[in-house]
């Protein structure tokens, strides 16, 4: 079988996937795509979508998709690929990304001319190169967890930890317009990004950003500082960091992660609870799960024994939207 000509500037993928399979084949695929996507069919069935600028070989996408998916790995002529026209990506990404309501968030891209609906909070959020642009399962449960807790209190003091995008900082900043926050990042690409987004939603001016590798900076490291954590990242480093989490979050404060399947959510749980946490809530969106802690009025410190983490930064695979 062929493969398309080198005409195309962009490339569309799609194929078959297993739904438990998704986040290790997002390892395999972070750096080879522009972006990438997974969604359910009306058959149960599991596909993901990708857009690349190198042209792409069935075959060498097959060997990627078989070091991680083995016998289930798509056959070589289940992987669809097709050109994408210059002239239609605007129109592509309009029809990808159309706005998104969560709870009373409204996301959309700058190539959104409706107006938000009266009573929703708009944020305004272009799919790019950093995580977080509203439509992926992680990023919709964190969002509306968020609506819930803006509904029964007020936050004064918020991190967005692994922040990609600062969708989630922005949206709390949104809901409590007293409220800072500081949202940080290993990649400075994503930082630049968070900070590009904060001023086009008009929260810059109580949104810091920097460069960091988990909680691996002096003013994270202080106990009681935040009263809202926020880190859609994934199940093993957040596993890993429950006892930073728990040393930064102040008592009555409340923590919502995301970026973990729903396989993995006991695990996550099962961490945080021997931090003394405790589990307020869970929400499913499609195979991702999103969890909120809230540290009891009452509870001390743990003593922290702070190890290399088995789950650096470079390593971790994001999911994408």
């Amino acid at each position: 079988m062929n493969d398309p000509g080198d005409g195309a500037s962009l490339w569309q993928l799609r194929f078959p996937i297993p739904v438990d399979a998704v986040e290790e084949v997002l390892a395999v695929l972070d750096d080879e795509a522009q972006s990438f996507a997974t969604y359910e069919g009306e058959d149960g069935d599991w596909s993901c979508e990708i857009i690349t600028r190198a042209t792409p070989e069935r075959e060498r996408w097959r060997a990627l998709l078989e070091e991680v998916l083995g016998e289930v790995a798509p056959a070589v002529e289940d992987i669809a690929i097709e050109p994408v026209a210059e002239q239609d990506w605007l129109e592509a990404t309009k029809r990808s990304f159309p706005p998104i309501a969560v709870g009373r968030f409204w996301v959309y891209g700058s190539h959104v001319e409706d107006a938000p609906p009266a009573d929703a909070v708009p944020l305004k959020i272009d799919a790019g190169t950093a995580f977080g642009s509203g439509e992926h399962g992680s990023t919709m449960g964190c969002l509306a967890a968020i609506d819930g807790l803006a509904r029964r209190r007020r936050f004064k003091r918020v991190l967005d930890l692994g922040c990609g995008s600062a969708i989630l900082a922005i949206a709390a900043l949104k809901c409590w317009s007293t409220a800072r926050a500081f949202a940080c990042d290993l990649d400075a690409e994503a930082v630049r990004a968070a900070d590009a987004n904060a001023r086009d939603n008009g929260v810059d001016h109580r949104l810091r950003t920097a460069v960091c590798d988990g909680y691996d900076r002096p003013e994270l490291q202080r106990p009681d500082r935040f009263d809202l954590v926020l880190a859609n990242i994934l199940a093993g480093p957040l596993a890993e960091m429950a006892p930073d989490l728990a040393h930064t979050l102040a008592p009555g404060g409340h923590a919502v992660l995301a970026g973990l399947l729903n396989a993995q959510a006991h695990q996550v749980v099962a961490a945080h609870r021997r931090q003394g946490l405790v589990l307020e809530g869970r929400r499913d969106v499609g195979p991702w799960s999103t969890l909120v802690f809230r540290r009891p009025l009452s509870s001390r410190h743990r003593a922290r024994v702070r190890r290399p983490s088995p789950f650096p930064y470079e390593r971790w695979p994001l999911p994408v939207g």
